[in-house]
Formats: structure tokens, sequence, C-alpha cells
């Protein structure tokens, strides 16, 4: 992948990460191929303009700051997939998410560290009506955090891990993995 913008004063998914989500993900399905992808709290929409580069028809990218949506416009220009690519402003919180459109095959959140574990729980919680039947949830997250969630409503786990100080959390919608 080509180094995208980043807006200041975000904390980007690193290549690694990014790397090793989609690893893990191309282990577990055999295509993304027509995937429709929602990124909330999208920074620079790095993860999410990965999965239009591996096949996925639509990415929906959310988030507040313009300096982000500034940034994951360019990427898209650079990247030629700006057809693809669908920049919404919105705060990720529990009174927007309705405001979404749209059932996705994968929902990518990367929330600020900061942000209090029982409104993380909640808004996790509150994602199921956008999920496709066999949708992944991922969260990227504090290592400090590590083991501290149970699987949102209508999602069960399927991993948990590690990278220095960040983690990812893979969720897969339905009843089976």
């Amino acid at each position: 992948m080509v180094k995208l913008s980043r807006p200041e004063g975000i904390r980007p998914t690193t290549g690694r990460v990014i790397k090793a989500l989609y690893d893990i993900l191309g282990s577990r399905v055999e295509s993304m191929a027509g995937w429709q992808c929602l990124e909330l709290f999208a920074g620079s929409g790095a993860v999410g303009l990965k999965a239009l580069e591996l096949g996925a028809e639509l990415l929906v990218a959310v988030d507040l700051d313009q300096n982000s949506l500034n940034a994951i416009q360019k990427n898209a220009k650079q990247q030629k997939c700006t057809d693809k690519v669908k920049i919404v402003r919105l705060d990720c919180n529990l009174e927007n998410l309705p405001k979404i459109v749209g059932k996705f095959d994968l929902i990518f959140l990367d929330p600020p560290f900061k942000l209090d574990p029982a409104e993380l729980v909640t808004l996790l919680n509150a994602l199921e009506p956008l999920a496709k039947p066999d949708a992944w949830l991922i969260l990227e997250f504090s290592a400090r955090q590590r083991g501290k969630l149970e699987a949102p409503r209508g999602f069960r786990a399927a991993e948990e891990r590690v990278y220095g100080d960040v983690g990812l959390w893979f969720w897969r919608a339905g009843s089976t993995l």
C-alpha cells in the first residue's frame, strides 16, 4: 500500500496491525469480493481502503473530525477509488448510529483509547442492525483492555490478538464461526 495521508492528532492503525488484521481475516474468508465495509472513527481510512484493495465493493468511512475526512478523501483519490468510498461526517455514538444506512460484511472500529469502557460496550452492542448475517466486527483497542470485553450482542467471539500497545478483537455475527 502506498503511504497514506494522515490527519494530525490521531493515533493511526499501523501497517503492521493492518497486515495482521487482513492476514487473520484472509485465513477465515475465501474472498472479500463485493463486500460492504463500514469504518467507524475512520481517521485516515487506511483499514477500509485496504479492504477495497482486497476486493471490497464499498467503504463507508465515518468520522467527526474534518481533518480526518479530508485525509480519507485525499487517500481515496490517491488510491483511485473515490467511486467506492462514501465519507460521512458523524460523531460515532449511539445517537448517530441509526443515521448510517446499510448492512455491512465488515465493521471496523478504532475508537479513542480514552473512550469510556461502558460507552464502548453500549456502542458495540448497538452495531448488530448494521451487520449482515455473517459479518465480521473488528475492534482496535488499547492492550491494557486485553480480555475485558465480552462479545457484543449478535456476535460471537472469534479471536483476540495483541501487537505491542494495541490489540484487535474479532467477532463474527450469527451463531457459527
